[in-house]
C-alpha cells in the first residue's frame, strides 16, 4: 500500500506539504520524501539551534515558510 502511494506521487508529480517540517519527525519525513524524488514544501515554526533540522543544515533545501 505504501509503495503504491509513493509510486502514485512520483508518477503524478504531486508535491507534499509537511507541517512541522523543522521538528524531529518532520525533518525525517522531508528527508525521506526528497530521497524518493517527491517535491516537498514545509510550513513550521523557526527551528531551535539544537534541533535535528538545524544540525543537518536543512535550511533552503525545500520550499519553506516559517511562522
Amino acid at each position: 500500500m505504501v509503495q503504491e502511494l509513493i509510486s502514485n506521487l512520483k508518477e503524478s508529480g504531486t508535491s507534499v506539504l509537511i507541517t512541522g517540517h523543522t521538528g524531529f519527525k518532520g525533518t525525517w519525513m522531508t528527508l525521506l520524501l526528497e530521497r524518493l524524488g517527491i517535491k516537498v514544501y514545509g510550513y513550521s515554526l523557526e527551528p531551535t539551534t539544537t534541533s535535528l533540522y538545524t544540525r543537518l543544515d536543512r535550511f533552503d533545501k525545500i520550499v519553506e515558510v516559517f511562522d
